[in-house]
């Protein structure tokens, strides 16, 4: 009987305050041209830049309208420059800086509340301007292309074949839209079911053109195919490694690991790349239909990963690794039950009490 699921969480980074590497309310998250990780610190009205591991770089900004200052800034992007874009959005412009974040190279104004930015191949920028309820294209220079959309726009990214997909927060579903701003298709609805969505703000793509989407305030995050597909839904209400509180924005690295803006909780929490996680819930079935059959057990928990089997029999426990050796992927090892009480699976009355 399957009674817990969890995350192979790589890193997590980030608590609730204002001094260096932490974090009110954080939003907007991109990956720079070095690897590093920035993140729109949206109630210290500052960007924060980390190492891909999530140790504290620098940080730049403050409360203010003057160039380099941000009043709740929401979205951040990198063009091929590796210049930084940042939606500034209770200032009501698009702010782009040199890569260190010491120099304003452009600001444009004309926008009403921009949320999230997205840069093509070509540098060309599109912002959601959650304000006028449209998605607004830019020309590097700054002059407006085009608007386009009426609904309140979240999270923008470039999809293959030159296609803008957005989240659209109060319609609860998923848009993508041609470069002329003509709807293609949409996906999803209200709702907490696979393919459903709550208000959903992030939304990436990652090399295989996989769909990752923030659907926010059903506190997870769900996974489509290049075809919209619905893939996996990961995570769920909560303040451990693997669950979310309202998750906001999502960024991908070169190694496609999946990075989120955890903003409720006021942390990073970074993902293996899904080639690693559906290869791994692949071998967790394989792992629990063997090991029922050969302990006669019950299973109980993921641990980090690991399959647990409780043997009823001899009242051992037993645990799946996830490693190759060879073609074989099984590797199998009895636990003490003693060590599971230390690092808190059992309460004192020994039945289960989490994943940790």
């Amino acid at each position: 009987m399957l009674r817990y699921s969890s995350l192979p969480i790589r890193v997590i980074f980030g608590r609730w305050g204002i001094g260096i590497g932490c974090f009110i309310n954080p939003s907007g998250i991109a990956v720079d041209l070095k690897g590093r990780i920035l993140v729109a610190d949206n109630g210290n009205h500052r960007i924060q830049i980390f190492s891909s591991n999530g140790e504290f770089i620098k940080e730049f900004g403050g409360l203010g309208s003057k160039p380099m200052q941000f009043k709740h800034p929401s979205g951040i992007a990198v063009n091929s420059k590796n210049e930084i874009l940042v939606a500034d959005t209770d200032n009501h412009r698009i702010q782009i800086f040199d890569s260190e974040g010491e120099e304003v190279i452009s600001d444009f104004y004309g926008f009403n509340n921009p949320s999230g930015i997205t840069v093509d191949s070509k540098d060309e920028i599109f912002v959601t301007d959650e304000g006028t309820r449209q998605i607004i294209a830019l020309q590097i220079s700054g002059e407006i292309v085009t608007r386009f959309g009426s609904s309140v726009f979240s999270g923008i990214r470039i999809c293959h074949k030159d296609r803008l997909i957005v989240t659209n927060n109060i319609g609860h579903k998923v848009n993508i839209f041609d470069y002329n701003g003509d709807p293609i298709k949409e996906f999803g609805c209200e709702g907490s079911g696979p393919g459903q969505f709550k208000n959903p703000t992030g939304i990436a793509i990652d090399s295989k053109n996989r769909i990752i989407v923030a659907d926010t305030n059903n506190h997870r995050i769900q996974i489509f195919g290049s075809n919209e597909e619905f893939i996996t839904g990961l995570g769920s209400e909560g303040s451990r490694p693997g669950q979310f509180h309202c998750p906001n924005r999502i960024g991908i690295d070169s190694r496609d690991r999946i990075l989120i803006t955890d903003t409720l909780n006021n942390r990073i929490q970074i993902l293996p790349n899904l080639g690693f996680l559906i290869e791994r819930d692949a071998f967790l079935k394989m792992s629990v239909e063997y090991l029922l059959k050969e302990f006669d057990g019950e299973f109980i928990a993921l641990l980090n990963g690991h399959v647990v089997v409780h043997d009823e029999n001899e009242d051992d426990f037993y645990e799946t690794v996830f490693k190759k050796y060879g073609d074989e992927h099984l590797y199998i090892k009895k636990i003490n039950r003693n060590s599971l009480k230390e690092i808190g699976m059992f309460n004192e009355g020994g039945k289960n009490d989490g994943i940790l």
